[in-house]
């Protein structure tokens, strides 16, 4: 196939949630030392309303918090940013499925990465914009999105919490 941009989460019984890239669609699959279940394509979720426009996804980040409650978002052609939510041992068939509820205004969303807190909650950043003049902003998930917060000026940004669950950003500038 024409896989790219793979990323892998451990939940805590020690199995693998693997999601990638695919001719235009995200895939998952989940392994454990017994072997991997078929993968299958989770942008196509029917209930994913908010991205019926889309034609490409691609750029995948997931993440795993204590609860074991994945999350997944990815990027698309259009710009919306659509997730899915589910815990570790149903399918992701079972994801609250929803996008991201971006400012209409920003352009060329793109570049999520996610991560999670050990208080459960989960943290996003992506840039808008041209490369040129790219905005990085971020936002953090508990039952529901917080305001989203303009970082700065730059691409390629990733997050992390600290011990005190704490988001730290970083991101390359100009």
């Amino acid at each position: 196939g024409n896989a790219e941009t793979p990323q892998i989460v451990l939940d805590s019984q020690g199995n693998a949630h693997l999601v990638w890239a695919d001719a235009g669609a995200i895939v998952y699959s989940q392994c454990n030392e017994d072997g991997c279940l078929e993968p299958e394509i989770v942008s196509a979720s029917p209930s994913l309303t908010c991205a019926t426009d889309v034609t490409t996804h691609t750029a995948p980040a997931i993440t795993i918090n204590p609860d074991d409650r994945l999350m997944l978002v990815w990027e698309t052609d259009t710009g919306v940013l659509p997730m899915l939510t589910w815990m570790a041992g149903d399918s992701p068939a079972t994801a609250v499925a929803e996008c991201v509820p971006v400012d209409s205004s920003l352009t060329a969303v793109r570049q999520p990465r996610v991560s999670s807190a050990k208080d459960g909650r989960f943290g996003l950043v992506f840039t808008s914009g041209l490369d040129a003049d790219s905005t990085v902003s971020s936002a953090v998930f508990t039952t529901g999105w917080s305001d989203f917060v303009q970082l700065g000026n730059g691409r390629y940004p990733e997050i992390v919490f600290g011990d005190e669950n704490k988001a730290h950003a970083i991101w390359c500038g100009d």
